[in-house]
């Protein structure tokens, strides 16, 4: 659910542009923070849920690491993507905002589809002894 919330969040951003009013801004930013809220604390509790306990440091270690990486590798992906859409003007005037809003636009697809996947390809234990 945390990741839906961040990719329509992003998507209302995209969608919004430069004509957004503070309110629009203020819902939105609300949006991401829950998306982001529900998000981490699940998947910290299941990365140190799927280890045993002498190695629960660890697994919240590395889940932190990729969390970092990911959002690093995100800001560089994206701002490619504005880079890129934006061709050789300066950074500023509606061409960048236009590249802004594709690149907005794709991370929260992309969030969205993460989101999907998580709720449909992933099963919990139960699940699974069922099925065997």
């Amino acid at each position: 659910m945390g990741m839906g919330l961040m990719g329509g969040g992003l998507v209302a951003l995209a969608i919004v542009g430069g004509d957004a009013s503070l309110v629009d801004l203020q819902v939105i930013f609300a949006l991401l923070g829950f998306g982001l809220a529900l998000n981490t604390g699940a998947v910290v509790g299941v990365a140190v849920n799927s280890v045993g306990q002498e190695q629960a440091g660890l697994a919240s270690g590395v889940v932190n690491l990729a969390r970092l990486f990911g959002a690093t590798l995100g800001v560089a992906l994206l701002g490619a993507i504005v880079a890129a859409s934006e061709g050789p003007s300066s950074g500023s005037g509606p061409r960048f905002l236009a590249g802004f809003s594709i690149a907005l636009g794709v991370g929260g697809a992309l969030a969205i589809a993460g989101a999907f996947l998580s709720w449909y390809g992933i099963k919990d234990d139960d699940s699974r002894s069922d099925a065997s």
